[in-house]
């Protein structure tokens, strides 16, 4: 009797758990497809519906990917689209920045898992407007889509391969996927780094003065090895690529030009004039064209190397013909390439002072948002919006922006839980950036409006670049980087617009960041700031509440040490500290309590713009939600 009640426990107790397994991993993946763009992987795929009691609640997964590879298994970490909380339905597409996370990679096959998470809420009307807007999106799939026949389903313990047609031209028993190039700025950035470690070592026989001395050349130094890393991986390229093998578009008779593609390098125009039978016989005799001395620059933000300069000639006609751009790359090697070297070592007064630069010495703390702990509650439905201007048309460049935006998304997706995809990076804003986000005096529905979930949606916003008073009205005014200032009132980007458009959102919140002055000190020439009176932006909205960098009559200082303004490094060191600054231990770190360390007089940011600089800054803090949790963690 006892070992038949024991069986029976057993029973029900194996039948539990096959229970569990089955409801956390779900058999639901069907659809699956796959095509790279630039040096992205997507990935598309149907989850089907599970039949619910309550028609305002649906089933909800995380999707797990795992990526294999003839050397191992790799974990894809830059992802985006369609990985957490995703509810059933069509043309789901989960992307992979490939190259954020490896320098180079052969795909022989992938496993999604769909890990089953719960039940969430959602109104019916709500699933109707997805499914709508997710069949619309299937329209747009490309046609290089390959659909991967696994029989419909995907889930553990079973593979996605690659069929062959997407191999290489020699696919052998480990066959590869080539997918773009390799990581450009990654190659650059170790070249450079390396070369410039081993050059800055003090030599047993060099004095210190000499050193010294010879270190006073880094800059420079830096800046011959960037390019001359940036001649060698494109000389590379170049070799890489069959200039005689390219396809030619139809002719564009207005414009007189063609369209090359090379195979490696993609497309440029070429002007051929439609003189007589020129340009026919430019087709014609495509077969007796030949490309000579390319030219490349590298695009970064992308990941590729584009034309910059090629000559074809036509023997069949005996004409030659120049494709050039007309522009001169221009790069801070520093901050495009993200360099990051060993400390200098220099011996004064007989001891050995470490250092970056001398004013490291005065705040020894990393604010690298990797040493950051992870934020475990996912703010799933909050979104970001950083604008970093550096490059100005008219005025001096912001140095640190680019670097203040990139350190600040990387904290917002690292600490306080953002979606990647959620956290939108503007680079180089012009009047036109900013009406597309912010919307106009007219019209608050822009960009930020059409992108958040409505009442559900935290907002972030985040500048660093100029500010500046009108000489007309007094108003303060954002400067979009291709604003001339004497016509700042045309030209610019009116607080007062982006205020009363924020106010109109409808967000759960709104917090804003602004690494600016409007006093005019950097702005306007052979003017005095005495005679501008500045008009302040009142902050009426109670859900807005924003951290600004100095009052309006002062000047934002930067942290030439850090790279940094002063007031962002401030602000994410206060992020950094969010254990020490939480004065009641409860697990939630409000502005209030980052503000009285941004702005404490002996420690924070007054005390190091004094320090650094001999100037007064001191930040403020705006609006009723002070104490607003910016950050939540684990005790």
């Amino acid at each position: 009797m006892k070992k038949k009640l024991l069986l029976i426990l057993s029973f029900l107790l194996f039948s539990s758990f096959i229970n569990i397994y089955a409801q956390k991993y779900r058999d639901v993946i069907e659809n699956v497809a796959y095509y790279s763009e630039h040096n992205n992987l997507i990935i598309t795929f149907d989850i089907v519906h599970q039949k619910s009691i309550k028609a305002d609640f649906m089933d909800s997964y995380d999707i797990l990917i795992e990526v294999i590879t003839p050397n191992g298994k790799v974990k894809p970490e830059s992802l985006n689209g369609d990985f957490l909380e995703v509810i059933p339905g069509s043309n789901k597409e989960i992307i992979w920045d490939i190259f954020a996370d490896v320098n180079e990679i052969d795909i022989t096959s992938i496993q999604l898992v769909a890990k089953y998470m719960g039940k969430i809420h959602l109104d019916w009307s709500e699933q109707q407007a997805i499914i709508a807007q997710e069949e619309k999106e299937r329209q747009k799939r490309p046609t290089n889509a390959t659909t991967i026949k696994s029989k419909g389903k995907i889930f553990t313990g079973k593979t996605l391969k690659f069929p062959s047609k997407k191999m290489t031209k020699k696919p052998s028993s480990q066959a590869k996927i080539t997918i773009g190039f390799a990581n450009i700025k990654k190659q650059i950035k170790e070249y450079v780094e390396n070369k410039i470690n081993t050059w800055q070592q003090k030599d047993e026989f060099e004095s210190s003065a000499d050193y010294r001395l010879r270190m006073n050349e880094r800059p420079e130094k830096i800046r011959a090895l960037t390019d001359l890393a940036i001649q060698h991986y494109k000389e590379i390229e170049i070799e890489k690529t069959d200039l005689s093998s390219f396809t030619l578009s139809q002719y564009d008779a207005d414009r007189e030009t063609f369209k090359i593609t090379l195979n490696r390098l993609g497309s440029f125009v070429l002007k051929v004039p439609n003189l007589g039978d020129e340009a026919r016989n430019f087709k014609k005799l495509k077969n007796t064209v030949s490309f000579t001395n390319p030219d490349l620059i590298v695009d970064l933000n992308n990941n590729k190397w584009i034309i910059s300069h090629i000559e074809a000639v036509c023997a069949g006609t005996n004409k030659n013909y120049t494709y050039n751009i007309n522009n001169k790359y221009k790069y801070d090697p520093v901050q495009d390439f993200d360099l990051e070297f060993k400390p200098i070592v220099i011996d004064a007064d007989n001891q050995l002072v470490t250092e970056d630069k001398l004013e490291d010495a005065f705040d020894p703390d990393d604010i690298k948002w990797k040493k950051i702990k992870i934020n475990k509650s996912h703010n799933k439905d909050a979104f970001a919006f950083l604008v970093g201007n550096k490059n100005y048309k008219h005025l001096k460049s912001v140095d640190y922006s680019y670097h203040d935006v990139h350190t600040m998304r990387n904290y917002l997706i690292n600490a306080l839980g953002f979606k990647r995809g959620n956290v939108i990076v503007v680079k180089d804003a012009t009047q036109s950036d900013f009406n597309k986000y912010f919307g106009v005096a007219n019209n608050h529905k822009g960009e930020i409006y059409n992108m958040i979930k409505h009442h559900k949606s935290d907002v972030y916003i985040f500048y660093a670049g100029h500010g500046a008073p009108g000489l007309k009205d007094g108003s303060t005014y954002f400067v979009p980087t291709d604003c001339e200032v004497n016509y700042l009132e045309n030209q610019g980007y009116a607080t007062d617009v982006f205020y009363n458009n924020l106010s109109k959102l409808p967000a759960k919140s709104i917090t804003v960041v602004l690494d600016a002055c409007f006093s005019g000190a950097d702005i306007y020439k052979d003017i005095s700031n005495v005679k501008i009176k500045i008009k302040n932006s009142s902050i009426k909205d109670p859900k807005i509440l924003v951290f600004s960098s100095s009052s309006q009559d002062q000047v934002s200082c930067w942290y030439n040490a850090k790279q940094h303004g002063l007031f962002t490094y401030f602000f994410l060191k206060s992020l950094y500290k969010y254990q020490q600054l939480d004065s009641n231990k409860d697990g939630a770190l409000t502005a209030s309590e980052m503000f009285r360390f941004i702005a404490d007089k002996s420690e924070g940011l007054p005390y190091y713009a004094r320090r650094l600089h001999k100037l007064t800054q001191n930040p403020k803090l705006l609006g009723q939600a002070t104490d607003r949790v910016i950050l939540t963690y684990e005790k």
